[in-house]
């Protein structure tokens, strides 16, 4: 029965570990096989001492044998019996349970003897036949008869048809019983054969762009350790394949079914599950059949998830598909060092600094950058390619891949020249590739030139050869000047440069043409004769020096100014003064329309007559209005319109007069500029001129826009208080007495105007003569040049004869 229950485990230990294979599951694990074995120890050990050791040292009591005895040979009739009982009573022969009753009965048999001491004696003649006959009969006992050995025969039959099986699957399958042996005893890994066989191809990310230059996002996922890694909401295809034939081990080839299908048995972290099947892909192809599986539960994978796969009566073991977040980048700082043309020893705003990156970052030309970035989870490469900003798509060449250490990692641009596109693609420890890059642009500005603004100050379009020409000058630069100087060109000689002294951003200087004559000598002369061009520009460079290039260079305004005698200058002046006085004259035609506007906004029009009457105004004979005409809302809006309009004009003429006063001013300054003699002008411009219109434009046209204003209020108030007859009385009073305050100020401005005007029309009368004798002179010299010009020519006829 031991060895019964050895073959008997070992066949149940069997039927768990390979029964379940024919309907598809999983061999018994290790740990099964394990616990399977030590549970077949148990139950033989158990099974030994049970029918063996427990009874191997039992002692049989003489008694039960001799009732054994007596049991199979009726002969005896209990003499056998009797006899052993009186000898174990006697002490004689028996074991220790029989002499203890031997001593127990010999204290009976005292008590016995002492109660009937006669009855002793009769007794032992009868215990002496019976014996006698027990030990006659005893001969004719075989033991073998005594003890039955049906249980025995069974347990033999039991072990020989269990011990038969075991040979039979030897010879009949030997390589499933070598097998057996091997995996339920010496823990074999190897599989049992099956009639189908399918292999795990492995599962592919899906992703919207794939870079072949990144193995990474091309690769097949296999299991490590039964666990595949995959990143978080990733969309995966799983392929697996089942082959025809099989030759493992040194089995000759045999011949596998293909499944109809294979079966997805899958698990969520959350408890849920269930199965879905694979698409068969095509026909077999050498052998080997296809099968896919996209969609549920393999799209947008958020959490952990386990499966295995069932084809045929082949299963492939559990597999943990493990979810972790996508590295991305946390924090990215931008270290820059800027270029030493920007480097300004008075000021700290260019240094080396870091910054975070925010997004977006413009640098100049010529900056170094050194990108540092940090990432959420540890990282074991980045790759990194330069996109070009015309669109074109980057070639494999251009990816590179970066060392990293832990979580951070760091790349340098040595020289930027141009705007540039970075994109990080971040591999983490599990082999998880971010496909959706991690992008830093840095953009760049390039060095403008410096900014001129040059003005002539006092400087018309033509000037005399003694000219001082000032200049006032604002110089901008980016990042600091480098020098400035101004270009002369006389006529179409070689241009000369005057340097410029650069203290600040605004310099005012002056090139005097005489003094740097009498110094320099005659390249500062400028000739008269033939409307000969004196051109200025100013230039001015900045520092810029990368790799050795020119610095950039700002010019200003160019100026070609005519040369002119100083006769010459003067009538051109006295043009321009024309044109002043009959720009003065327009301005004092626009007062009067003012002073109009001013008399149709007080209440009533018909005390003054020189005021010019529209539809709507009352005429000066007609009768007084009642008090329904006089609350008219229409007339009280015409008369604020009218308030608005003189506003409007004064802040007009106030313009028109100052910009006059400033070039009145300018034909002052030319006249000094360029050393004409006429000390008289300039007085009369200067006192009788400029002054007054200043005076004009400080004075009474800033107290009308005051009284103006006021004027447009009350008109206003009157329009919110129509039909309250007390206010608008008082309203229409203060609104009358501004609009006369505005009307005496406004003819005082035609005044101080008109004497202005009048001024100029004199002077230009004079002017006009002046400019009839200047033509009779000039007349004059070229008719005593022709004279010469006969007289030489008479005397070299005479001399030709």
């Amino acid at each position: 029965m031991t060895l019964a229950a050895l073959l008997t485990a070992f066949w149940v230990a069997f039927a768990l570990d390979y029964f379940p294979v024919r309907f598809g599951y999983s061999e018994m694990p290790v740990w099964g096989r394990v616990v399977s074995l030590l549970l077949s120890l148990v139950a033989v050990v158990w099974v030994f001492y049970r029918l063996v050791l427990s009874r191997l040292f039992v002692r049989l009591r003489d008694v039960s044998m001799a009732m054994l005895v007596e049991k199979k040979y009726q002969q005896f009739n209990d003499s056998l019996l009797t006899t052993v009982s009186d000898l174990a009573k006697s002490g004689e022969g028996g074991d220790e349970g029989g002499d203890e009753g031997g001593d127990k009965g010999e204290d009976k048999g005292e008590d016995k003897e002492r109660a009937d001491a006669g009855s002793r004696s009769s007794h032992r003649v009868l215990l002496a036949s019976t014996k006698a006959k027990a030990e006659a009969l005893a001969g004719e006992v075989d033991v073998v008869k005594v003890v039955r050995g049906d249980s025995l025969r069974r347990s033999g039959w039991v072990f020989a048809a269990l011990l038969c099986s075991v040979a039979l699957m030897v010879v009949a399958k030997p390589s499933i019983a070598s097998l057996a042996f091997k995996r339920l005893y010496l823990l074999d890994e190897q599989k049992w054969p099956r009639q189908s066989q399918i292999e795990f191809a492995g599962i592919t990310v899906k992703r919207d762009q794939v870079i072949e230059a990144i193995p990474e996002m091309t690769a097949v996922l296999v299991p490590a350790d039964g666990v595949i890694t995959v990143a978080k909401g990733s969309s995966l295809s799983m392929a697996v394949t089942a082959v025809e034939s099989s030759n493992a081990g040194n089995e000759f080839e045999r011949k596998l079914q293909i499944p109809e299908t294979c079966w997805l048995n899958f698990r969520a972290v959350d408890g849920s599950g269930g199965s879905e099947p694979f698409k068969r892909i095509g026909s077999p192809r050498d052998g080997v059949q296809s099968y896919s599986l996209q969609g549920p539960p393999l799209d947008n994978v958020m959490g952990d998830l386990t499966f295995d796969v069932l084809g045929g009566d082949d299963r492939i073991d559990v597999v943990k598909i493990r979810v972790v977040d996508k590295p991305v980048v946390e924090k990215t700082w931008l270290h820059l060092r800027y270029p030493s043309y920007m480097v300004n020893e008075n000021t700290t705003a260019y240094v080396d600094q870091v910054e975070e990156w925010n997004g977006q970052k413009i640098v100049p030309v010529g900056t170094r950058v050194q990108i540092q970035a940090q990432a959420q989870s540890e990282l074991s490469k980045v790759y990194v390619r330069r996109v070009d900003v015309s669109g074109e798509s980057p070639s494999s060449e251009s990816m590179r891949v970066l060392p990293v250490t832990g979580d951070r990692f760091e790349f340098d641009l040595p020289f930027v020249r141009r705007e540039t596109s970075l994109e990080f693609f971040l591999c983490d420890v599990d082999g998880v590739v971010n496909d959706k890059p991690h992008v830093v642009t840095i953009g760049t500005v390039v060095d403008q030139p410096p900014d001129v603004d040059c003005r002539l100050v006092g400087i018309g379009k033509a000037v005399t050869p003694d000219v001082q020409i000032p200049f006032a000058v604002k110089l901008e630069d980016d990042y600091g000047l480098g020098s400035a100087w101004v270009e002369i060109e006389i006529g179409d000689a070689v241009p000369m440069e005057e340097p410029l002294d650069i203290q600040g951003n605004e310099v005012e200087t002056k090139i005097d043409f005489r003094q740097r004559r009498k110094s320099l000598g005659e390249n500062f002369r400028l000739p008269t004769e033939g409307d000969q061009q004196l051109s200025l520009v100013v230039v001015a460079s900045d520092r810029f020096d990368l790799e050795g290039a020119d610095p950039n260079v700002g010019v200003g305004d160019r100026y070609d100014l005519t040369i002119v005698s100083p006769d010459e200058l003067l009538r051109i002046l006295e043009q321009a003064e024309v044109g002043q006085r009959r720009r003065l004259e327009q301005i004092v035609r626009e007062v009067k329309e003012l002073r109009d506007y001013l008399v149709r906004a007080k209440s009533s029009v018909g005390d003054d007559s020189s005021a010019v009457v529209e539809p709507g105004d009352r005429a000066a004979n007609a009768e007084p209005e009642d008090e329904e005409t006089k609350d008219d809302p229409q007339r009280d809006e015409l008369r604020r319109l009218f308030a608005q309009r003189a506003i409007l004009q004064n802040d007009k003429s106030k313009q028109e007069v100052e910009n006059c006063a400033e070039a009145f001013e300018d034909l002052r300054l030319q006249l000094i500029n360029n050393r004409v003699s006429a000390d008289a002008r300039q007085k009369r411009f200067e006192q009788q001129v400029i002054a007054p219109l200043r005076s004009v434009v400080e004075s009474p046209m800033t107290d009308l826009s005051e009284l103006l204003s006021q004027l447009e209020k009350q008109l206003r108030a009157i329009e919110v208080a129509n039909g309250e007859a007390a206010d608008l009385v008082k309203l229409r009073v203060d609104s009358d007495r501004l609009a006369v305050d505005s009307i005496a100020v406004t003819d005082r401005i035609l005044v101080e105007l008109n004497s202005v005007l009048a001024l100029l029309i004199k002077h230009e009368t004079q002017n006009e003569l002046l400019d009839i004798v200047r033509q009779m002179i000039q007349q004059q010299k070229a008719l005593q040049e022709r004279t010469k010009k006969q007289r030489q020519k008479k005397a070299f006829e005479g001399l030709l004869d």
